[in-house]
Protein backbone atom coordinates (compact mmCIF):
# COMPACT_ATOMS: atom_id res chain seq x y z
CA UNK A 1 0.00 0.00 0.00
CA UNK A 2 1.35 3.16 -0.59
CA UNK A 3 0.24 6.47 1.57
CA UNK A 4 1.43 9.83 0.56
CA UNK A 5 3.58 11.32 2.84
CA UNK A 6 4.57 14.60 0.86
CA UNK A 7 3.86 16.70 3.82
CA UNK A 8 4.48 16.41 7.74
CA UNK A 9 0.83 16.01 8.34
CA UNK A 10 1.01 12.64 6.41
CA UNK A 11 3.91 11.49 7.40
CA UNK A 12 2.90 11.72 10.98
CA UNK A 13 -0.18 10.54 10.77
CA UNK A 14 1.63 7.31 8.73
CA UNK A 15 4.32 6.59 11.33
CA UNK A 16 1.67 6.93 14.56
CA UNK A 17 -0.67 4.32 12.89
CA UNK A 18 2.28 2.21 12.17
CA UNK A 19 3.38 2.27 15.56
CA UNK A 20 0.51 1.86 16.98
CA UNK A 21 -0.69 -1.08 15.17
CA UNK A 22 2.41 -2.79 14.65
CA UNK A 23 4.33 -1.97 17.99
CA UNK A 24 1.42 -0.85 20.68
CA UNK A 25 -1.61 -3.01 20.11
CA UNK A 26 0.94 -6.45 19.75
CA UNK A 27 3.01 -5.26 22.70
CA UNK A 28 -0.22 -4.73 25.13
CA UNK A 29 -2.02 -7.85 24.01
CA UNK A 30 1.20 -10.07 25.11
CA UNK A 31 1.10 -8.80 28.50
CA UNK A 32 -2.81 -8.74 28.77
CA UNK A 33 -2.65 -12.50 27.68
CA UNK A 34 0.53 -13.41 29.59
CA UNK A 35 -1.11 -12.32 32.90
CA UNK A 36 -4.12 -13.52 31.78
CA UNK A 37 -5.49 -15.63 35.44
CA UNK A 38 -6.42 -18.83 33.53
CA UNK A 39 -4.15 -20.46 30.45
CA UNK A 40 -6.32 -21.88 27.84
CA UNK A 41 -5.83 -26.24 27.78
CA UNK A 42 -3.76 -25.71 24.60
CA UNK A 43 -0.91 -23.80 26.60
CA UNK A 44 0.35 -27.24 28.07
CA UNK A 45 3.76 -29.74 27.51
CA UNK A 46 2.28 -32.92 25.34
Amino acid sequence: MCIDQSNARHAVVSWSLFLLLGVFVPTASHFVFSYAPTHPAYDVVV
